[in-house]
């Protein structure tokens, strides 16, 4: 009796910690893909920038607009998961912030090129402003998401 008892409590330990282990894994694989699709997203709107202000022609802020509209959610999602890390918490409130520069950085240069023309809005360009933002946004991310694989294989590894 003694040992099916034993047999059942640490049947029930490993359970939870296999249960704990999973759970972990599946938010940090959800903080990944959200990193992932921020990034993304901030690269599609800078490439619709890089459109527009190469050819004046509207359609080209397609990407940029759909960025636009996506990313409030996305730096949402990505605050909600990365709440119980403290560490990842400041790392995805600075990426908002860089975001935010870059948004107005774009949208300075989508400005000028529409009142001032190419050459102006060309010229505020090749200043790399906007690329170093960017920089920082990439190196951001990647540290997201270094930070999450290591995570990730451990809590894969426990599962």
């Amino acid at each position: 009796m003694l040992s099916v008892l034993a047999i059942a409590m640490t049947a029930y330990i490993d359970w939870r910690a296999f249960r704990t282990a999973t759970r972990r894994a599946e938010q940090t694989r959800q903080i990944l893909v959200t990193a992932e699709r921020v990034l993304s997203a901030v690269k599609d709107a800078e490439t619709g920038q890089r459109g527009y202000l190469l050819t004046g022609d509207a359609h080209d802020l397609d990407p940029y607009n759909s960025a636009r509209e996506a990313l409030p959610h996305l730096l949402d999602s990505l605050s909600s998961a990365v709440a119980s890390k403290p560490t990842q918490a400041d790392k995805a409130l600075r990426l908002r912030s860089l975001i935010a520069a870059k948004f107005v950085e774009m949208a300075q240069t989508l400005h000028v090129r529409r009142d001032e023309g190419a050459n102006a809005a060309l010229a505020i360009f090749k200043t790399n402003k906007g690329q170093d933002v960017m920089d920082k946004v990439r190196s951001l991310c990647a540290e997201i998401n270094t930070d999450e694989y290591a995570d990730f294989v451990e809590h894969s590894r426990q599962a």
